[in-house]
């Protein structure tokens, strides 16, 4: 997708912004935003510096492309979900969890760095993969959680919090089990007690050194 100058989609320059517009729209209802959300997101990776039109072009093409990937899996139950769509959810988790551990370190070093709205999104989108696959699909999603950082495991479980522990109107029966599956089974297992663990450790007693903002998260 391109929306530099030299594309016209038929129109004149008038009406050119209001049919990318109708593409995109079109875009994000496609059966197959998922692949083409991850495949925008994957193929255009590259060193950001600055705020240089190549680094633009490159964060609106990740952007968007995690837009649509997000909006994929926010559509989908996580109830008796397809084998294929079981397969490409864990493509995409195996996907961004590979990218957060390449840039991690360098967000925690330079929190107000470009790309950081590109790193929201991710976690934002891990958030999803955990409460589609957590537990039957993916048992030990907490534990490699805290294998990520202090960064995203905060982040992680604020999004978490959103879409599996807070109460919101609009949420279906099948939704609002998974949800206290979720939640019961991680009473039950050593989530949590490891989660706290983590962060005693790891935040309470680093934070004046790496993210003060991280300790008011938790």
């Amino acid at each position: 997708v391109s929306l530099s100058p030299s594309t016209s989609f038929g129109f004149d320059a008038v009406n050119r912004k209001d049919a990318a517009s109708k593409y995109l729209d079109n875009l994000r209802k496609s059966s197959d935003r998922l692949n083409v959300g991850l495949k925008l997101f994957l193929d255009n990776q590259g060193e950001i510096v600055g705020e240089n039109s190549d680094a633009t072009v490159l964060l609106t093409y990740q952007f968007f492309g995690l837009s649509l990937v997000r909006d994929f899996l926010s559509s989908t139950s996580p109830v008796s979900i397809e084998s294929d769509v079981i397969r490409a959810i864990i493509y995409v988790r195996d996907s961004i969890v590979q990218w957060l551990m390449k840039r991690n370190s360098s967000f925690q070093k330079t929190s107000s760095s470009a790309d950081l709205p590109i790193f929201n999104n991710a976690v934002s989108i891990l958030a999803l993969c955990i409460k589609l696959l957590y537990p039957e699909h993916w048992t030990s999603a907490f534990n490699d959680l805290l294998q990520l950082g202090t960064s995203v495991l905060v982040r992680g479980l604020k999004e978490l919090d959103i879409e599996v522990v807070m109460f919101q109107e609009g949420r279906s029966k099948n939704e609002i089990t998974h949800n206290t599956l979720i939640k019961d089974t991680m009473r039950a297992s050593n989530a949590v007690e490891n989660v706290l663990r983590y962060l005693c450790e790891q935040v309470v007693s680093r934070v004046h050194l790496e993210a003060p903002d991280e300790l008011q998260l938790c």
